[in-house]
């Protein structure tokens, strides 16, 4: 019995093919992968097109990945949300424990750097109006 994909496998764009006919059954079904494989043979692909195609994938969402991973470390608080987490630092400190292991280190330190400020300047205020 043949299953119907969707979309088709004959309708994929050959990079989607390449993927999916050098998956595992973890990923796609054997079928799909079968017949990813045959679509491939039907388009002249030969194996070694299909094996630098699929390193020039990987190269490709790899360099991807290093540009998300540099753009969320350097990522850093809006002027608002900075003077948001100063006046309310109270608040902060029941959220934002994972910014650094999320991919955040820029904002996991500036965090605690405002919550510090937070703090000296509730102090001042208090002891200002003890005086």
């Amino acid at each position: 019995m043949t299953m119907d994909f969707l979309p088709t496998i004959e309708s994929r764009e050959t990079d989607e093919l390449i993927i999916i006919s050098k998956s595992s059954t973890d990923e796609y079904q054997q079928e799909a992968i079968e017949r990813a494989k045959k679509e491939l043979e039907k388009r002249n692909i030969s194996q070694n097109e299909i094996d630098k195609r699929l390193n020039e994938i990987f190269k490709d969402q790899n360099e991807y990945i290093d540009q998300v991973q540099t753009k969320m470390g350097n990522e850093d608080y809006s002027v608002f949300e900075k003077l948001w987490m100063i006046i309310f630092w109270p608040r902060e400190l029941f959220f934002g424990w994972t910014l650094r292991k999320d991919g955040y280190p820029t904002k996991a330190k500036n965090r605690l750097k405002l919550i510090g400020i937070g703090i000296v300047l509730y102090l001042v205020f208090i002891l200002s109006s003890l005086i």
